[in-house]
């Protein structure tokens, strides 16, 4: 059990129900108009391949930085490649790994275009450079739309193309609603790394900005971007169930509370209440110190699942 553990936090395990949340949202869509079940958990589970893979890439290249930058080491969060640091998973494993995930994602990929049809190839192609060239990709400012395409329009219409054999044009904008609370997630990560990031001179967005203030004006464009996508979304369909997803926005305010808290004092723990679960890994996150961190990581996380629960609650019940 302890070494199931450690992979599914080497992984990053608290990420894993972004993937699954947002591929389930098409996937409700996909069965409601009539799509093959099957070939959308097969979807699925090469969609959180890849991404596993795309995580273990970011620490795997992260770790050969800390190993040659001792200020990176010095000013990335806590707990930051914990377990190839500490010799727990060796460098070498994460490589074999990563190999062998994007190896089990590959095949699937090949099982789905004998399957469903041609189209599935590019859709292949455009998945595996997101793997591959994810983390260059945040070194010059571009992690974001490499998200922005991998989990919305990509995922959304590729898996509504195999349990369907069609693309949609109501499926790409439910596909905006899903993948701008993706972004904010991945958004808020970089906000929360930004003085690691500096020191390792990435070039994330936020670094970019160069005030971690001002760059959560951005943050408040995808939660914008989100919302209005949601009323159109809710016009095209005339499902009025879709605007329930403005119930999240209490969260979303107080995501701005924690996260202007953060940039001025990273030290400061947050109180935990009922309203934060789930806190996944939370005994081993305040034994290394990094519950400040991972507190308003999670929060952003969560915010993401209530919108997809609240999508196909809306999908399903119409």
């Amino acid at each position: 059990m302890s070494i199931v553990k450690n992979w599914l936090e080497c992984v990053r395990a608290y990420s894993i129900p972004i993937t699954v949340m947002s591929w389930a949202v098409i996937f409700a869509y996909g069965v409601k108009m009539g799509g093959n079940i099957w070939l959308g958990l097969l979807a699925g589970l090469g969609i959180e391949l890849a991404h596993l893979a795309t995580n273990l890439v970011d620490d795997y290249l992260d770790y050969k930085i800390i190993l040659r930058d001792r200020n990176f080491h010095n000013t990335v969060q806590k707990g930051k490649c914990r377990l190839i640091c500490q010799n727990i998973i060796s460098h070498k494993q994460i490589g074999i790994a990563i190999i062998i995930l994007c190896s089990l994602a590959s095949l699937i990929g090949i099982t789905l275009f004998f399957l469903s049809g041609p189209h599935v190839w590019w859709l292949m192609a455009i998945g595996a450079a997101a793997v591959l060239f994810y983390q260059k990709c945040s070194l010059i400012g571009c992690s974001e739309l490499a998200v922005g395409i991998v989990y919305g329009p990509l995922m959304f219409e590729g898996t509504y193309y195999v349990m369907t054999g069609n693309f949609s044009l109501e499926v790409l904008i439910l596909s905006l609603v899903s993948v701008m609370f993706s972004e904010q997630f991945l958004y808020t990560h970089t906000v929360l790394d930004y003085d690691g990031d500096m020191v390792s001179h990435k070039k994330t967005l936020a670094c970019r900005i160069g005030d971690k203030n001002k760059a959560l004006i951005l943050l408040a464009i995808f939660f914008d971007i989100g919302f209005l996508s949601l009323i159109a979304l809710t016009l095209m369909s005339h499902n009025r169930l879709y605007l329930a997803g403005f119930i999240t926005l209490p969260y979303i305010v107080w995501l701005f509370k924690e996260l202007l808290q953060f940039n001025a004092d990273k030290t400061v723990i947050p109180r935990i209440n009922k309203l934060n679960f789930p806190l996944d890994n939370w005994t081993q996150v305040v034994k290394d110190g990094a519950e400040s961190f991972y507190f308003r990581l999670l929060l952003s996380r969560n915010i993401m699942m209530y919108m997809s629960i609240i999508l196909i609650a809306a999908i399903v019940l119409e």
